[in-house]
């Protein structure tokens, strides 16, 4: 957000004066040495006199709670000033708060006008949030072909958005949701996140290859997918590989890297993994069980690197 916030201040000064550019040099200056605070105070006579761009900022400052304690209804003020002059970003974090009821009531019809208005300009985000609103049916008629429409025109950019908006994609077309079911479409779709780091890809590229979705089936592939998800946390591919030693497929069966895995899935607060823990602890004798746990206590240590 501390980049976002330099970039639109760097992208303003480049629209006015250079009277008034001198108090976003100084809004800059005071982002690039971490003084949130010192920027907001810099910033707010900016917003008042009427100049959206740092009417978008300073909400932004109180929602996130940027130099400021949060405050989503002061929020939600600013950023109505700025959505009234047709900034996108405040009109998708006005749909934010109209979907959460946060800093405003509930609104789930006034969240899709808002995401609509963002969507329409080109902003990634909205597309997005505007799909998942289709895909659910909130605020609006549930309608999954509406849905793929946004999230591909969100699968465009380059950010963590689109890595999101691809995922999405890749799971309407192994569901067959709003098109017919495509296996091959879906794994494009999943490794396009995957390659963003999108965890949840990763886990759908390993899932489709164990289970021979459109492809040969290749459990030593999936494991290699599971991994690289496992390995930035994610407890469902945690559980994956800890399976996977059990089980031994695509893996020499080891049930103390197994236990392990799910272990560090089930302290993560996974529910599955916890009652899966519950029958798989019988296999192990007391010194493999006493083994797993220190050895899951030294991979939270490294932060699930190199723990296989």
């Amino acid at each position: 957000m501390k980049r976002f916030l330099l970039a639109a201040i760097t992208v303003l000064m480049l629209g006015v004066g250079a009277t008034r550019a001198a108090p976003f040099d100084d809004a800059r200056a005071a982002l690039l040495r971490g003084d949130r605070a010192g920027a907001l105070r810099i910033l707010l006579p900016i917003a008042q006199s009427g100049n959206a761009q740092a009417q978008e900022n300073v909400g932004e400052m109180f929602w996130f709670g940027l130099g400021t304690m949060q405050d989503r209804a002061e929020a939600v003020k600013w950023l109505r000033l700025s959505a009234a002059q047709g900034k996108a970003q405040s009109q998708t974090l006005l749909g934010d708060a109209y979907a959460s009821g946060q800093g405003i009531q509930r609104d789930y019809s006034e969240a899709v006008s808002r995401y609509r208005q963002a969507a329409e300009q080109g902003a990634a985000t909205g597309q997005f949030r505007l799909g998942a609103m289709y895909a659910d049916g909130r605020g609006v008629a549930q309608d999954d072909a509406e849905a793929l429409k946004w999230y591909r025109l969100a699968a465009q950019g380059g950010d963590a958005v689109s890595a999101m908006a691809q995922f999405q994609v890749g799971a309407m077309y192994a569901a067959g949701r709003g098109v017919p079911r495509d296996y091959a479409q879906a794994l494009t779709w999943f490794r396009l996140a995957a390659e963003k780091g999108n965890t949840q890809a990763l886990e759908r590229v390993g899932s489709i290859h164990a289970n021979g979705h459109g492809v040969p089936q290749d459990h030593a592939e999936a494991l290699k997918w599971y991994r690289l998800a496992a390995e930035r946390g994610y407890t469902q591919a945690q559980i994956n590989v800890g399976v996977a030693y059990f089980s031994g497929e695509g893996v020499r069966p080891d049930h103390v890297r197994g236990y392990m895995w799910v272990d560090l899935a089930a302290a993560a607060g996974d529910a599955r993994a916890e009652r899966i823990k519950e029958r798989i602890v019988k296999l192990l004798t007391p010194a493999q069980l006493a083994e797993a746990k220190n050895l899951a206590r030294q991979c939270q240590e490294r932060k699930f690197k190199g723990c296989d």
